[in-house]
């Protein structure tokens, strides 16, 4: 081997060892720098959906996210996803601050007798603020993580701290009404200031946009009824939830039959061949949605709403009377029926057959008043996480509706990513191949080379 052709030889090697170098110094200098990540999970379970980046695309608030742990202790999953906030907008700035070193950071940002956990996370932008538990970016089942509610929390934290607006939503007690856990939890991810109002001792407040009636068990008095209707004149947003078990509510059906809305002393029984879920007695049906602004983007989803039985059969009294204007929002299948034998419902004693109205919606357009009634409660009795688990659009549906009656504009939903071991699952055959490939093919192809490569060298 000549003596130029050694040089050349050390030479292109010392350049590709420099250039190797130099792109793993610059790659970990951008990676520090920018905090690149490539998501390969298979539900991309770090990455951001379009309404996120739609929503950043417009956001110009200069906003700090503080993780109260250091850079070595903070949780990786809520971090990979914080980070793509930060690339998607220049507004958004991440903090590491160890609160064993500084306890005393973000004693504003929560009221006296409240404490900052590790791993917590603060959102700031101006005065307003809101901390987000770590516990509260994971779903779990059965005292194991099974998903990721990060982008849900911070994309709704960021609409908080960033909007000036309160919307306030009442739910009323006293007649027997069902917790609506799921609905208070989905309003107040869309920044609703939720409270309860027992309406048979209070007023409705002044700052309600929203009055819920969840499921009354009881009926309410006609003093009550006069403050519904007047919250209802002045501008307000009633939604009422009942079931087949509601009975003797004669006041405030007799309210409802007044802005157009009938509800049925009734039961919508589904056939089990519209059951998308079920189980010993108990069956999951679906709903029919009637296109409108609300359900149009539901249903180009091609997302779906259920509903357990038995719900109530409504009738528009009249389509429209003046200013009120009622139109149907949700229908029954076309193979339900409705019937009154309430202990032992059968196709032989219905009174109808066919798609009965499930949700109605009377609208006064001199009043701006609006009231909704659903047959039924919608599963809104249960988390949020449940819900969305079981794949159904009910917590979308709900939220959709409700910042339409409020005026809130679009509703942001974001469904909880679900965390578990990525397995890639290999055929035998594939197996076979990848072993020779790897183990055989390969190696045989750089001794090979190798070989070669001296023999050449050896005759120069």
């Amino acid at each position: 081997m000549n003596k130029k052709y050694r040089i050349i030889s050390w030479v292109s090697v010392a350049v590709a060892v420099a250039l190797l170098v130099l792109v793993n110094v610059f790659m970990s200098v951008l990676t520090d720098k920018t905090q690149i990540k490539i998501d390969l999970t298979s539900n991309k379970r770090y990455e951001l959906t379009d309404a996120s980046y739609e929503y950043l695309d417009t956001y110009t608030a200069d906003t700090v996210i503080y993780i109260l742990a250091s850079e070595t202790e903070q949780d990786t999953n809520a971090r990979a996803i914080l980070d793509r906030y930060a690339a998607a907008n220049s507004h958004i700035k991440i903090e590491n601050v160890d609160i064993t070193e500084n306890p005393s950071f973000g004693r504003s940002y929560v009221s006296d007798g409240e404490t900052l956990t590790s791993n917590s996370v603060i959102v700031v932008s101006g005065d307003r603020s809101r901390v987000i538990e770590n516990s509260e970016f994971y779903a779990v089942e059965n005292d194991s993580i099974a998903g990721l509610n990060v982008e849900s929390k911070i994309t709704s934290a960021l609409k908080y701290v960033s909007s000036d607006e309160v919307i306030n939503a009442y739910f009323t007690t006293g007649h027997g009404e069902i917790d609506f856990a799921g609905a208070k939890e989905a309003l107040e991810a869309e920044n609703y200031v939720v409270a309860d109002v027992a309406t048979l001792t209070e007023n409705i407040p002044a700052d309600a946009s929203l009055l819920v009636i969840p499921r009354p068990m009881n009926d309410m008095t006609t003093a009550e009824i006069a403050k519904i209707d007047a919250f209802v004149r002045a501008g307000g947003a009633v939604q009422v939830y009942l079931s087949g078990e509601c009975s003797g509510l004669a006041n405030l059906y007799s309210y409802l039959s007044s802005v157009g809305i009938t509800v049925n002393d009734n039961e919508i029984v589904e056939s089990s061949s519209n059951a998308v879920s079920g189980g010993t007695g108990s069956y999951l049906f679906l709903l029919d949605y009637t296109r409108n602004d609300v359900t149009s983007d539901v249903i180009s989803k091609g997302a779906v709403s259920g509903y357990l039985p038995f719900a109530k059969s409504l009738n528009v009294l009249y389509e429209s009377s003046g200013a009120i204007t009622v139109s149907e929002y949700l229908s029954s299948s076309e193979n339900s029926y409705t019937t009154t034998n309430f202990e032992q419902p059968t196709r032989d004693t219905a009174d109808y057959n066919g798609s009965s109205s499930v949700a109605l919606m009377s609208e006064n357009s001199e009043t701006g008043g609006k009231v909704y009634v659903s047959g039924t409660t919608m599963l809104l009795s249960h988390s949020v996480a449940d819900v969305n688990g079981t794949g159904l659009a009910n917590i979308e549906y709900f939220t959709a509706l409700t910042n339409n009656m409020t005026g809130a504009g679009e509703a942001f939903v974001v469904p909880i990513k679900t965390v578990g071991a990525e397995t890639l699952t290999m055929s035998a055959a594939t197996q076979r191949v990848l072993f020779v490939v790897i183990v055989i093919l390969v190696p045989a192809a750089v001794l090979g080379t190798g070989i070669a490569v001296f023999f050449k060298r050896r005759n120069m």
